[in-house]
């Protein structure tokens, strides 16, 4: 869509709703994104038709999950009301280091935080001169407000929970950023648009730099990962093992998904793990009382006093929080440490 355009097809309108529902969807801290769109539209008429195609295709969306449906909205309940991750935790919308966590999200993303704040000076100086401005141009700074305020939310929810890979829709938008803001500084510097044009070029290029050297850690994690994976299925295959959060097993994503799905698939996964040793999945918030689950089974840490040793894996915060959890008769010994990632052989004296 044309930002300059009046008339905007009911087709295009349609599209754009699907796109806003199934992103979405798919990723629900896309939300405050999702409404970009209405700053395309030209009039009232064209918004409430987004707003109605997109709730449609949303719905359409959640069909499958069936008489799940309810317990997928407390979930969103708990994202929204709950101060842990994935809706658990203490009552209360914000954690208590929410503020540290926003600090680190906006040094962290110094590319992202300077696209937004450009496109906030930017708008506050277009609105100075609304009234001098024409038409295309208010258009131009609507949407660039539209999208700014977005990305400000979007950044907001993030850092509720503080991963930063969750401020990939933020991120992907910065080029649009770019695009509009060239696009309303162009007539007013006409000597600096080689140098907006420059500055867009060396933003694409450090952007991309840093995307590959992620890419490249990502990968070299990877590795590791799979190192850990293939331990457990093969070297310490015989051993009964619990798997805290992150760790790289498949038993650990298969009954992480399990329980999610509202332990639909328990009954499939006894069969399939039941010839094998125990593999449990810890499942508890920091500070928390650190359930233990072996499908519908809940076990306590002091329940596996009888075993004479098990191993414990998963990332290093996790797996550290439920070490300090396990009773004083426990010894903790690493046998694999990974890039973030860790092995234990617990044993009891």
């Amino acid at each position: 869509l044309q930002v300059r355009e009046e008339h905007t097809r009911r087709g295009s309108i349609r599209l754009i709703a699907f796109l806003s529902a199934s992103a979405l969807i798919t990723k629900l801290n896309f939300f405050p994104l999702a409404f970009v769109p209405l700053a395309l539209c030209a009039k009232w008429k064209q918004r409430g038709t987004f707003l109605l195609w997109m709730g449609v295709f949303t719905c359409i969306w959640l069909l499958p999950l069936g008489p799940h449906k309810m317990r997928f909205f407390a979930w969103v309940n708990g994202l929204a009301f709950q101060q842990g991750r994935y809706g658990y935790g203490k009552t209360g919308i914000l954690p208590p280091y929410y503020l540290w966590t926003l600090g680190r999200l906006i040094t962290e993303n110094p590319w992202l935080s300077l696209s937004i704040g450009l496109s906030w000076a930017t708008i506050v100086y277009g609105c100075i001169r609304w009234r001098r401005e024409p038409r295309s141009t208010r258009r131009v700074l609507v949407l660039l407000g539209a999208l700014a305020l977005g990305q400000t939310l979007q950044v907001a929810m993030v850092a509720k929970y503080g991963a930063g890979r969750y401020l990939l829709p933020a991120l992907m938008f910065c080029p649009l950023n770019l695009l509009l803001l060239i696009e309303f500084w162009r007539v007013r510097l006409p000597t600096a648009r080689w140098f907006l044009w420059a500055v867009s070029a060396v933003v694409v290029m450090v952007a991309g730099e840093k995307a590959r050297r992620e890419c490249v850690r990502l990968s070299e994690r990877s590795a590791v990962e799979m190192q850990i994976a293939s331990a457990l299925q093969n070297d310490f295959k015989d051993e009964a093992t619990v798997y805290c959060y992150g760790s790289s097993s498949i038993y650990h994503a298969l009954w992480f998904g399990n329980y999610w799905a509202g332990e639909h698939y328990t009954k499939e996964l006894t069969v399939i793990f039941g010839s094998n040793p125990p593999r449990y999945v810890v499942h508890s918030t920091p500070g928390g009382s650190g359930e233990i689950l072996r499908g519908s089974e809940r076990k306590s840490f002091r329940d596996f006093e009888r075993h004479s040793s098990f191993l414990l894996g998963g990332w290093q915060g996790p797996t550290r929080s439920v070490l300090n959890r396990l009773p004083a008769t426990a010894k903790a010994e690493k046998v694999f440490l990974g890039t973030n990632e860790v092995l234990y052989r617990v044993t009891f004296e």
